[in-house]
């Protein structure tokens, strides 16, 4: 999970925001999470039971499109709201860290997809 300065981070460098010099922050004082409610393993364990497909089968990620086996070349992965903390479905593991990068927020992913088109 990803960690930023907090806001009340109190330990700076002389206004850099930043306790050291080099530039990096130390002690658990000046991070927060980025995140929102996670998703509880019974909620996860059960979901996962009840729509993954059964080891050595076929399985297509619905962002991605890959085609893998289930259980044998991809680690199928419950994803979640970040906001209500419910499942919203099963994602390939890389499919699933790439939404996480951009903050699970459709602002960030249409910002990408602009500069990738060139309309930014």
């Amino acid at each position: 999970m990803k960690r930023y300065p907090a806001a009340d981070c109190v330990i700076s460098l002389s206004g850099t925001g930043w306790p050291d010099d080099n530039g990096r922050p130390r002690g658990s004082i000046c991070f927060t999470r980025d995140s929102g409610p996670s998703l509880p393993k019974e909620t996860r364990d059960s979901y996962y039971a009840e729509h993954a497909p059964s080891p050595g089968e076929p399985w297509q990620c619905p962002i991605c499109e890959k085609i893998s086996i289930a259980s044998v070349n991809v680690k199928i992965v419950v994803d979640h709201d970040q906001e209500t903390g419910k499942p919203r479905g099963l994602l390939c593991d890389s499919c699933n860290t790439g939404l996480g990068r951009f903050k699970n927020g459709e602002d960030h992913i249409q910002s990408a997809l602009d500069y990738l088109t060139g309309s930014n």
